[in-house]
């Protein structure tokens, strides 16, 4: 019998498309951690799942070395870092907030909502793009959420530093923390209504 057109299609979930045969959906699947391999504990390293890396776009700043190849190079690779001194300078992390949202302004939960900056907002950003320039800083990557307020912010503060071709990684898991019920309520009329100390 002839197989069905929908025989080889990967069903996609929330934009994603999930591997043939998932028996999970939603982001579940990606957050399932496989278990270590003897190789992995030895190394002591926490490597995430081909699924989860190329989920947010990190697959292509992986090496592709292949299993007997890794095993291969362990002793030389260990032996070399046990002997080498680290010359490798630390990097330096920065973190920059998204300037002020349409949801700031008006003092509402946001959570995932995904309200866009204000022109203060804007602003804000480029005022922070002017002090790290002043301060010498350097951008190699950005990593930044899933929500307009935050991506638009990226846009602007690499226009400032005049480095619109850097690579940025966008990840739900750097979005701001779920509000749940309390998203799109007023903040003082919520405080005014459950008490300060608990808003």
């Amino acid at each position: 019998s002839p197989l069905s057109p929908a025989a080889n299609v990967q069903p996609e979930i929330n934009g994603y498309s999930m591997p043939s045969g998932q028996k999970q959906a939603g982001y579940s699947a990606f957050l399932e951690p496989k278990k270590p391999s003897w190789l992995s504990r030895l190394w002591k390293t926490a490597k995430l799942s081909d699924e989860e890396m190329n989920e947010d776009g990190y697959v292509n700043l992986q090496r592709s070395n292949s299993k007997i190849m890794q095993i291969a190079h362990l002793p030389v690779n260990l032996v070399r870092n046990a002997l080498k001194k680290s010359t490798v300078e630390p990097g330096t992390l920065i973190l920059v907030r998204h300037g002020e949202s349409e949801w700031n302004h008006n003092k509402t939960f946001t959570g995932w909502a995904d309200p866009d900056l204000t022109e203060q907002g804007k602003r804000e950003v480029e005022h922070a793009a002017r002090l790290l320039m002043e301060g010498g800083y350097k951008i190699d990557v950005v990593f930044t959420s899933r929500l307009k307020r935050a991506i638009r912010s990226v846009w602007i503060l690499l226009q400032e530093f005049n480095e619109v071709y850097l690579p940025v990684f966008k990840s739900w898991r750097l979005n701001e923390r779920m509000y749940g019920a309390l998203t799109g309520l007023c903040k003082k009329q919520t405080a005014d209504a459950l008490g300060h100390e608990l808003v």
